[in-house]
């Protein structure tokens, strides 16, 4: 598995549009897209996780105080975040647009 790019997030959520603005708050769909792309075995984890930018690595110290047992769970709370950002920036950008063409 490789990480999604900004670029397939953002056609997923131009796909999934119906679904978002239907929701009573579309922003908060971001954490449901995010769980759902973070992959479920650990190889897929540390395999993802590899190939995260820098910057988003070693995220997991900003959520959580007690560290799980196996550091695959911390590997897996960076990808959530960065999956997270990026889901979150597409839907808040959706939402503009939808509200830029009532208006």
């Amino acid at each position: 598995m490789a990480l999604y790019t900004l670029e397939q997030i953002t056609l997923e959520v131009e796909n999934d549009k119906a679904y978002i603005l239907g929701q009573n708050h579309p922003e908060d769909v971001a954490s449901e897209y995010a769980d759902s792309a973070c992959p479920l075995y650990y190889s897929e984890i540390i395999q993802e996780w590899d190939d995260l930018p820098e910057e988003y690595s070693n995220k997991f110290s900003e959520m959580i105080d007690t560290l799980p047992d196996r550091i695959e769970d911390l590997m897996k709370i960076d990808l959530y975040l960065y999956y997270y950002n990026f889901y979150s920036g597409a839907i808040a950008g959706l939402i503009e647009r939808e509200s830029e063409e009532v208006a």
